[in-house]
């Protein structure tokens, strides 16, 4: 089900940004990333995937970090690394001006990793569902079940909660900026045991990452 889910989210964010792509795509490159990987960003600086494994559900996570290349990498390839997580990564956001990596965590956490070294720089207690980067306002958006955790990239700390709201209670809704998302162009397809992550090329651009 869980997977279920991640594919309809995926389709829709497809046939949304990217109208006809999906007519007529070829594979182009395979990566071995993890076990069920689920939530994927792209930095546009540099072209790396970031490719969240739902999978162990006990113990430490990681997401993979995809250099991408025109062939085939070969097992061990450097080209497909991976940053340790304190536990099952679902979803990660790229912060490609700040160089930052949020990692939504199954264990209820947010981790922020520097892009440049890798290196985990702060851990927050506010890990949910999805999660959405704001460059521009340095401002990180961790949808829950019932609230979305703002963030403050600058500092690393919860800057506000906001909760759900009725339609009947009278309250104004609050205003969330437009926030980046880098999913075009690539799709990570759910798999259990050993798990890949396809790179798809689009006729509308003949091009791969």
């Amino acid at each position: 089900m869980r997977q279920l889910a991640v594919a309809l989210g995926l389709a829709l964010v497809l046939s949304a940004t990217l109208p006809g792509a999906a007519k007529g795509a070829t594979v182009a490159v395979t990566y071995g990333v993890g076990e069920e990987p689920m939530g994927i960003a792209v930095d546009p600086n540099d072209g790396r995937v970031y490719v969240a494994n739902s999978q162990p559900v006990s113990g430490p996570g990681s997401v993979a970090v995809i250099t991408p290349g025109p062939t085939q990498p070969t097992p061990g390839s450097p080209r497909v690394v991976r940053i340790q997580t304190s536990s099952a990564s679902d979803f990660v956001a790229v912060d490609a001006t700040n160089h930052r990596l949020y990692s939504s965590n199954l264990a209820g956490t947010v981790e922020v990793f520097d892009l440049t070294t890798f290196v985990l720089q702060a851990s927050l207690p506010v890990g949910g569902l999805g999660i959405a980067v704001d460059p521009a306002t340095q401002r990180v958006y961790v949808a829950g079940g019932s609230s979305v955790a703002v963030i403050d990239g600058a500092t690393n700390t919860v800057a506000q909660t906001l909760r759900r709201f009725r339609a009947d209670s009278g309250s104004a809704l609050p205003t969330i900026p437009r926030c980046t998302s880098s999913t075009s162009r690539t799709r990570a397809k759910p798999r259990q045991a050993s798990s890949f992550l396809t790179i798809a090329i689009y006729p509308s651009s003949g091009k791969s990452i």
